[in-house]
């Protein structure tokens, strides 16, 4: 009887063993693409395995047109051996040997909201299955293709005052426009400069609903103590504006600092020093 036990135990690992492991049953992969504009596109990708490893990447026809031009599987071949080059680099880093699929590879549903896309250009997707042992590509790799619209730029432009606890803008036109400010310690906190704060914060209000709150056309005045009780006296703040419209920054972006004062006209000062 313990013979015959043993037995079904050994067949029993045998059909395990002949099973491959569920992160390497082939998957196909669904590349939604929705909410596209001039610079920015949501991209889902939904995998059949949820288990299986697979990596994504993005190009255009317009600064990486050789590789846009690659079938899926050249762009799959020539994406696994740059992150096996990068992978063996953090490897050594790092002093041991980091999982590959860590740092590279995705399983499940992914939601992508790209920004900085270029207007008016081929984008595609391509999307592979990896062995993350052998770190090769499995499978067939699918690509998807999308075109982001022109990006209307507006003539707008705007005069700005200060003076004691108040700032006042002008602009060119009925145009609409977004500006907010900061304290210029804060943005330097987490961001390279004003401008990258401001382009951030306005995907951050498309994010959650609240862009259209964020939109003004017309003349524009802030009482700074009535509307914001956490300003600070002598505090040096950073102050960005830009054109607005269908979802895109679409004039240049107007930074520059000031000193704010209750009592006495604020100060503008240069961003640089």
């Amino acid at each position: 009887m313990r013979y015959f036990n043993l037995l079904i135990i050994a067949a029993a690992g045998l059909i395990l063993n002949a099973c491959p492991a569920k992160h390497m049953q082939l998957s196909g992969f669904d590349i939604q693409v929705s909410n596209v504009h001039s610079t920015k596109a949501k991209v889902v990708i939904v995998p059949s395995n949820p288990n299986a490893y697979y990596c994504y990447g993005k190009l255009d026809n317009v600064n990486l047109t050789d590789y846009f031009n690659m079938t899926d599987e050249e762009n799959a071949a020539f994406q696994i051996d740059f992150s096996k080059e990068r992978w063996e680099l953090i490897c050594d880093e790092e002093g041991y040997e980091v999982p590959f699929e860590q740092i590279f590879c995705y399983q499940g549903t992914q939601e992508i909201d790209y920004t900085y896309l270029i207007p008016d250009a081929d984008h595609k997707i391509v999307v592979f299955q990896v062995d993350p042992k052998a770190k090769e590509v499995i499978g067939t790799p699918i690509s998807k293709i999308f075109h982001t619209n022109p990006l209307v730029m507006s003539d707008l432009t705007f005069k700005i005052g200060l003076d004691k606890d108040m700032i006042t803008i002008t602009p060119s036109s009925r145009d609409s426009y977004c500006f907010d400010y900061n304290l210029k310690e804060d943005i330097l906190e987490e961001y390279a400069g004003t401008e990258f704060y401001f382009r951030n914060l306005v995907d951050m209000w498309e994010e959650y609903g609240l862009i259209e709150g964020r939109r003004v056309r017309g003349p524009a005045s802030i009482e700074f103590s009535s509307s914001d009780p956490t300003i600070q006296e002598g505090a040096r703040y950073s102050f960005a504006i830009s054109g607005y419209e269908d979802f895109e920054i679409n004039t240049a972006v107007t930074t520059f600092d000031f000193i704010y004062h209750k009592d006495i006209p604020c100060e503008m000062v240069k961003e640089e020093e």
